[in-house]
């Protein structure tokens, strides 16, 4: 059951295991997931959504581009990506919009994800 009070998060990612991950360590929030840049833009439209988590490297384009089409209608809700790539620097995250980025690799990654999410949602 959907808590409407609840601080929604969107999980964009098109690894199975990444989401679930996400979805347990986000358990505080009331997390939706997409397995595709289209998906994830499709629900996002919907809005109500205090953050959105992308994955970079999608099967249907990079992360960039979707952060790109997020704030053609959306300026103001939160976008931190999460990559596994090197290709793609927090820097390069702050450039298309986004607040930050994250490495899904690294050792603090679930700390880091649940200090970002509370952070970046603080005050919705």
């Amino acid at each position: 059951m959907r808590n409407d009070h609840a601080v929604r998060i969107l999980c964009i990612d098109d690894s199975s295991e990444s989401l679930d991950l996400m979805s347990m360590v986000l358990r505080s929030f009331d997390t939706d997931t997409a397995t595709t840049n289209r998906e994830g833009l499709a629900m996002a439209r919907l809005g109500g959504y205090s953050l959105f988590i992308i994955d970079y490297h999608m099967p249907d384009g990079n992360g960039d581009q979707l952060c790109r089409d997020l704030r053609e209608f959306d300026s103001r809700t939160p976008v931190l990506f999460i990559t596994g790539s090197d290709d793609f620097s927090a820097r390069d995250a702050r450039s298309v919009g986004a607040q930050g980025m994250l490495k899904k690799y690294h050792s603090n990654f679930v700390d880091e994800l649940r200090y970002q999410a509370k952070h970046l949602t603080a005050g919705h």
